[in-house]
Formats: C-alpha cells, structure tokens, sequence
C-alpha cells in the first residue's frame, strides 16, 4: 500500500518496471490473481484430517506484497545475486540492509529483508526463506566467491527443517570466506 501511495501505480507495475525487467526475471509473476502456475511446476498439499489435499491452484495474490509472487529458483538466484552486488539498491541502502541485529538462534542475524547466517564451516551466507500454503522457498547468496543455492520443497502438515538447519546441512555448498 506503500508503493501504491508514494508512486500512485501498483505493486506489480513498480516490481515489473524495476525489478522484474531490468533483471530479466521471465519466469517471476508480481501480484498475480490467476490460480495456474506455469508449468512445469511442484504440487502444493495441505493436511486436512490427515489427508493431504492438492492446494496447488490458488491465487497468490490473496497474500498481497506478502507473497503475491510465483517464481523460479533461477529468479531467485539471479535477484538475490543483483540485490547482493548492488545493483538495485544505491551503496547507502545496501550497507543498510546489511546492518544486522543478533538474533535468539545463534548464528543468524537478522537484516532488512536479508538475514545473515554463519554456517558451522565457518562460511557466511545472505538470504531468505518464504512460503506460501504448502510451498517452502529459501534461497542464499555467498559473496565470495560466489555461491548461491536456491531451495524449493512442498510441505504438507508441517513446515520442513528451520532455515539454520537446512543451512548446517547444506554447508559443504559454501566455502569459508575471510569477509562476510
């Protein structure tokens, strides 16, 4: 409602004007009120009296900015790679966003929209983790050298592994860097 207010054009407009396009993130919708996702994609299962249920066509949009985005894990890479380097975000806002706060789980700290995870190898890793009625996302970035890993499960009945967890078991991913 923010973007709306301060720009007088929509969400999605502002996201496709200058993220979307400017990254050539293809496969990334913006506040879309469809149910269908492009194909191929995974299948979305919600527990209902221990049943799973086929959640898969819904409308995203019903999460507004919250989530109102379909993606793919190569998007994700690539606006995560942008973000990092700075180049959709000016050098004040970067440092910005990577100011961060100890959080209650060691090794995390939390950021603007970014969080800060130091793995038990040593590396440290910038990302986020998201989801949407049976889907999971998380994706990170390694600034040098430059590693990502985008990861995408559906999840039925419970959330999957905490992010720090996932993290710790994917470490051998990530080199340990002299910066962070």
């Amino acid at each position: 409602m923010l973007i709306e207010r301060v720009t007088g054009r929509s969400y999605r407009e502002e996201v496709e004007q200058r993220i979307l396009g400017p990254l050539d993130l293809r496969r990334t919708r913006a506040d879309d009120h469809g149910t269908r996702l492009p194909e191929p994609h995974a299948h979305a299962y919600l527990d209902v009296d221990g049943v799973p249920v086929d959640i898969t066509e819904c409308s995203p949009s019903q999460a507004g900015a919250a989530g109102g985005m379909v993606s793919t894990a190569a998007d994700l890479n690539r606006f995560l790679a942008a973000l990092m380097a700075g180049d959709l975000l000016g050098a004040a806002e970067r440092r910005e966003m990577r100011s961060t706060v100890a959080t209650d789980v060691p090794g995390v700290d939390g950021g603007l929209g970014v969080n800060r995870y130091t793995l038990p190898n040593g590396a440290v890793v910038w990302g986020k983790e998201g989801g949407f009625h049976g889907f999971r996302t998380w994706v990170f970035h390694q600034d040098e050298p430059a590693r990502q890993l985008a990861v995408s499960m559906t999840v039925a009945g419970e959330a999957g592994p905490a992010t720090h967890e996932l993290l710790a078991r994917a470490a051998d991913v990530f080199t340990p860097t002299a910066r962070g």
